[in-house]
């Protein structure tokens, strides 16, 4: 098994996104970039991930590989790796495909 074999072992098949993402958490507007999307998330490059917190709901607006508009609303369940997992929450998915949080940061 390769190390990419185990960076993809994930419910949902994820690929490399370069898009700037718009996120809204509490009123407030971030721009950031995405690093790689899936049918259940995104994860997204932030130069300051601490400014999000595990469990902020989030709305999500961006390009997608298509160039067609997408638009979600979800929940951060993971920080570390210079940025935020972020699982969405409008969208029906298979019950394996619903991220536990990352709650290491509560214990640290």
């Amino acid at each position: 098994m390769t190390l990419m074999d185990l960076k993809n072992r994930r419910n949902a098949h994820r690929m490399s996104f370069n898009g700037m993402v718009d996120l809204v958490v509490e009123g407030r507007l971030y721009k950031e970039m995405g690093e790689n999307i899936s049918e259940s998330g995104i994860f997204i490059q932030s130069s300051r991930p601490e400014k999000y917190t595990i469990f902020d709901k989030l709305t999500l607006a961006f390009q997608g590989p298509d160039d067609k508009p997408v638009k979600h609303v979800g929940r951060v369940v993971r920080k570390g790796g210079g940025g935020i997992g972020v699982l969405y929450l409008d969208t029906n998915q298979p019950v394996a495909y619903q991220a536990k949080p990352n709650i290491q940061p509560f214990f640290s």
